[in-house]
Protein backbone atom coordinates (compact mmCIF):
# COMPACT_ATOMS: atom_id res chain seq x y z
CA UNK A 1 0.00 0.00 0.00
CA UNK A 2 0.86 3.69 -0.67
CA UNK A 3 1.93 6.21 1.92
CA UNK A 4 3.11 9.49 2.94
CA UNK A 5 5.49 9.79 5.58
CA UNK A 6 6.12 13.11 7.60
CA UNK A 7 9.14 13.67 9.51
CA UNK A 8 10.32 16.62 11.64
CA UNK A 9 13.80 15.93 13.57
CA UNK A 10 13.13 18.48 16.52
CA UNK A 11 16.08 20.00 18.59
CA UNK A 12 13.88 21.68 21.24
CA UNK A 13 11.15 19.32 21.84
CA UNK A 14 10.92 20.21 25.53
CA UNK A 15 10.12 23.35 25.62
CA UNK A 16 6.66 23.94 26.61
CA UNK A 17 4.97 25.37 23.78
CA UNK A 18 6.74 22.91 20.93
CA UNK A 19 5.55 20.08 23.68
CA UNK A 20 2.55 21.20 24.04
CA UNK A 21 1.72 21.10 20.08
CA UNK A 22 3.60 17.91 19.61
CA UNK A 23 0.92 16.30 22.24
CA UNK A 24 -1.78 17.94 20.48
CA UNK A 25 -0.44 16.76 17.31
CA UNK A 26 -0.26 13.19 17.86
CA UNK A 27 -3.79 13.33 19.84
CA UNK A 28 -4.80 13.58 16.25
CA UNK A 29 -8.41 14.93 17.64
CA UNK A 30 -9.77 17.37 15.63
CA UNK A 31 -11.27 19.24 18.45
CA UNK A 32 -7.71 19.68 19.86
CA UNK A 33 -6.26 23.41 19.81
CA UNK A 34 -3.68 22.63 17.11
CA UNK A 35 -6.57 21.31 14.60
CA UNK A 36 -9.22 23.66 14.69
CA UNK A 37 -8.20 25.49 12.22
CA UNK A 38 -7.28 23.25 10.10
CA UNK A 39 -9.14 22.83 7.20
CA UNK A 40 -8.03 19.67 5.48
CA UNK A 41 -8.08 17.17 8.72
CA UNK A 42 -8.46 13.61 7.51
CA UNK A 43 -10.73 11.72 8.76
CA UNK A 44 -8.76 8.81 8.70
CA UNK A 45 -5.70 6.83 8.77
CA UNK A 46 -3.42 8.90 10.01
CA UNK A 47 -0.80 7.03 12.22
CA UNK A 48 1.47 9.60 14.24
CA UNK A 49 4.91 8.66 16.83
CA UNK A 50 7.20 10.85 18.62
CA UNK A 51 10.27 9.46 18.39
CA UNK A 52 13.23 10.45 21.36
CA UNK A 53 16.81 9.99 20.38
CA UNK A 54 19.61 11.69 22.08
CA UNK A 55 18.88 15.62 21.54
CA UNK A 56 16.56 14.98 18.99
CA UNK A 57 13.21 14.02 19.01
CA UNK A 58 11.67 13.06 15.49
CA UNK A 59 7.62 13.38 14.89
CA UNK A 60 7.10 10.99 12.22
CA UNK A 61 3.19 11.18 10.50
CA UNK A 62 1.90 8.36 8.08
CA UNK A 63 -0.69 8.44 6.05
CA UNK A 64 -2.22 7.42 3.24
CA UNK A 65 -1.64 9.02 0.11
CA UNK A 66 -5.36 10.36 -0.27
CA UNK A 67 -4.33 12.67 2.46
CA UNK A 68 -3.91 16.55 0.55
CA UNK A 69 0.04 18.03 0.97
CA UNK A 70 -1.95 20.86 2.76
CA UNK A 71 -2.54 18.76 5.85
CA UNK A 72 1.15 18.11 6.01
CA UNK A 73 1.92 21.56 5.16
CA UNK A 74 -0.39 22.69 8.11
CA UNK A 75 1.56 20.75 10.36
CA UNK A 76 4.28 21.98 9.15
CA UNK A 77 3.11 25.49 10.14
CA UNK A 78 1.59 24.39 13.55
CA UNK A 79 5.32 23.61 14.39
CA UNK A 80 6.68 27.03 13.19
CA UNK A 81 4.05 28.55 15.19
CA UNK A 82 5.23 26.94 18.20
CA UNK A 83 8.56 28.48 17.44
CA UNK A 84 9.74 24.67 16.75
CA UNK A 85 13.64 24.25 15.80
CA UNK A 86 14.11 21.53 13.05
CA UNK A 87 17.31 19.86 11.31
CA UNK A 88 15.04 18.90 8.52
CA UNK A 89 11.10 18.45 7.64
CA UNK A 90 10.35 15.89 5.20
CA UNK A 91 7.49 14.41 3.15
CA UNK A 92 8.19 11.08 1.33
CA UNK A 93 5.34 9.82 -1.24
CA UNK A 94 6.02 6.44 -1.57
CA UNK A 95 3.77 6.30 -4.62
CA UNK A 96 5.68 8.30 -6.39
CA UNK A 97 9.63 7.68 -4.80
CA UNK A 98 9.33 11.58 -4.52
CA UNK A 99 10.29 13.64 -1.55
CA UNK A 100 9.76 17.61 -0.35
CA UNK A 101 12.31 19.09 2.12
CA UNK A 102 10.23 21.97 3.89
CA UNK A 103 12.71 24.70 4.11
CA UNK A 104 13.60 25.19 7.66
CA UNK A 105 16.31 27.50 6.96
CA UNK A 106 16.03 31.24 7.89
CA UNK A 107 16.02 33.67 5.16
CA UNK A 108 17.39 36.96 6.37
CA UNK A 109 16.38 39.42 3.36
CA UNK A 110 13.29 40.43 4.84
CA UNK A 111 12.71 44.20 4.69
CA UNK A 112 10.18 45.74 7.93
CA UNK A 113 10.32 48.74 6.93
CA UNK A 114 7.12 50.73 5.46
CA UNK A 115 5.36 47.64 6.61
CA UNK A 116 2.45 46.87 8.60
CA UNK A 117 3.44 44.00 11.18
CA UNK A 118 1.90 42.03 13.85
CA UNK A 119 3.15 40.66 16.60
CA UNK A 120 1.47 37.92 18.36
CA UNK A 121 1.57 36.01 22.01
CA UNK A 122 3.68 36.08 24.71
CA UNK A 123 7.10 38.35 23.29
CA UNK A 124 10.42 38.48 24.78
CA UNK A 125 11.13 41.89 23.79
CA UNK A 126 8.84 44.78 24.47
CA UNK A 127 7.17 46.21 21.65
CA UNK A 128 8.14 50.01 22.38
CA UNK A 129 11.94 48.38 21.49
CA UNK A 130 11.27 47.38 18.21
CA UNK A 131 9.36 50.33 17.04
CA UNK A 132 12.38 52.42 18.16
CA UNK A 133 14.42 49.99 16.42
CA UNK A 134 12.47 49.80 13.11
CA UNK A 135 11.92 52.68 10.78
CA UNK A 136 8.45 53.61 9.08
CA UNK A 137 6.35 50.93 10.89
CA UNK A 138 3.14 50.03 11.80
CA UNK A 139 3.13 47.85 14.82
CA UNK A 140 -0.55 45.44 15.50
CA UNK A 141 -0.84 42.65 17.89
CA UNK A 142 -3.57 41.25 15.80
CA UNK A 143 -3.87 39.98 11.92
CA UNK A 144 -6.36 41.95 9.53
CA UNK A 145 -6.74 42.69 6.21
CA UNK A 146 -3.47 45.85 6.46
CA UNK A 147 -1.68 43.10 7.69
CA UNK A 148 2.28 42.55 5.76
CA UNK A 149 3.66 40.07 8.09
CA UNK A 150 3.52 38.42 11.34
CA UNK A 151 5.86 38.23 13.91
CA UNK A 152 5.10 34.84 16.60
CA UNK A 153 6.17 34.71 20.55
CA UNK A 154 4.82 31.82 22.78
CA UNK A 155 1.12 31.31 23.26
CA UNK A 156 -0.15 32.39 19.86
CA UNK A 157 -3.65 32.54 19.33
CA UNK A 158 -4.43 29.92 17.01
CA UNK A 159 -7.40 31.98 15.45
CA UNK A 160 -4.93 34.82 14.68
CA UNK A 161 -2.56 32.06 12.71
CA UNK A 162 -5.12 30.62 10.98
CA UNK A 163 -6.03 34.27 9.40
CA UNK A 164 -2.64 34.66 8.67
CA UNK A 165 -2.33 31.53 6.54
CA UNK A 166 -5.42 32.50 5.02
CA UNK A 167 -4.25 36.18 3.97
CA UNK A 168 -1.02 34.39 2.77
CA UNK A 169 0.89 36.49 4.81
CA UNK A 170 4.07 35.54 5.77
CA UNK A 171 4.35 34.25 9.29
CA UNK A 172 8.57 34.63 11.42
CA UNK A 173 9.37 33.64 15.06
CA UNK A 174 10.28 36.68 17.10
CA UNK A 175 13.53 34.47 16.86
CA UNK A 176 13.78 34.36 13.39
CA UNK A 177 12.74 38.18 13.90
CA UNK A 178 16.03 39.43 15.98
CA UNK A 179 18.49 37.29 13.77
CA UNK A 180 17.63 39.45 10.86
CA UNK A 181 17.70 42.61 12.87
CA UNK A 182 21.14 41.69 14.34
CA UNK A 183 22.81 40.56 11.02
CA UNK A 184 23.16 44.41 10.61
Amino acid sequence: MSSQVFTADITNAEQPDVAECLQQLITTDPSAEVYKHCAVMPTSGLDVALIPDADITTLQIEAGTSVDFEFFEFVFQALQAANTEYTVVNLFDSSTGSSHTFDTSLDLDIEFDDKTIAFLGDLEEDLGEVAEILEDVTIQQAVDSSTELVVTGENVDPAQLALAQKLNLLVITEYHFWECINQF
